[in-house]
Formats: C-alpha cells, sequence, structure tokens
C-alpha cells in the first residue's frame, strides 16, 4: 500500500483546506481526491501540480484554487485573501485565516478550535473575527 492510501485511512475531517498534488508517484492524485471528496466534501481543495492539462479535471472536484508549481508566495497570499471571501473563513490574525466551522469558540484573545487547539486573535482583526463568526454561527441556526 503506498503512502497516500495510509493518509487516506487515516484522515479525519478536521482540515478545512487541503493541498494535493494531482501526480505523485505511485499514486493518482485525482483518484485521491475523489476518495478524499467522498470522505469529507466540505474541505477544500487547492491542487498543486506544473501539469496545466489537468486544471479543468481538478475544478470538478470542486477545488478552492489550482496552482502551478513552483508555487510562490504572492499565490499563497491571493489564495488566504480568496479564503477569507468565502462565509465560512475569516481572519482571526495576520498569520491565520481559520474555517470558522472548526471554530467552537473565543476565549480572552484565543479562537478555540473543535481541536482544542488555539489560535491567537490579535487586536487589529478581533472586532472583524467576531462579526464574522457571530454572522457564521447565526446562519447555522
Amino acid at each position: 500500500m503506498f503512502k497516500i492510501a495510509i493518509l487516506l485511512q487515516e484522515y479525519k475531517p478536521d482540515f478545512g483546506l487541503v493541498f494535493m498534488d494531482i501526480k505523485m508517484e505511485k499514486a493518482n492524485g485525482l483518484k485521491a481526491d475523489e476518495e478524499l471528496r467522498r470522505m469529507d466534501g466540505a474541505a477544500g481543495l487547492i491542487f498543486l501540480t506544473s501539469l496545466k492539462q489537468y486544471m479543468r479535471k481538478g475544478y470538478e472536484f470542486h477545488a478552492v484554487n489550482y496552482l502551478l508549481k513552483p508555487v510562490k508566495y504572492k499565490n499563497m497570499k491571493e489564495i488566504s485573501a480568496l479564503l477569507c471571501t468565502q462565509p465560512q473563513f475569516a481572519r482571526c490574525h495576520q498569520s491565520f485565516a481559520v474555517n470558522l466551522s472548526f471554530v467552537r469558540g473565543a476565549e480572552g484573545v484565543e479562537a478555540v478550535l473543535t481541536t482544542g487547539e488555539r489560535l491567537p486573535i490579535s487586536q487589529p482583526k478581533r472586532n472583524g473575527f467576531m462579526q464574522r463568526m457571530a454572522e457564521y454561527w447565526g446562519e447555522l441556526l
């Protein structure tokens, strides 16, 4: 069994965003993505590859984006900005954009994730993050 199959067996749907290469040694990334979608339809997928011809196929899996290798810092900033336009994502800190479906709440200056992890909520982002979280949770009720 190759590594991707092991990873998929152990996958738990606590990831808001998954980066996956389309062409991998001993594995087909599109098949792996198909299986990932079956297991977790909510996770955002970003495909990484140097193969432009798979771009259209990648979007059939409802990819958030498609990055051509080598990935540049500028592209990552663009993806971060794009994610924060989605209703389920919010920026709690300059370094963190979080999927609100994995936020249990806020305690003091930290966002508490469903995994128990804590992320800092910076002062400049606090009001916007709290507003976004309230809007997101309000839509779920």
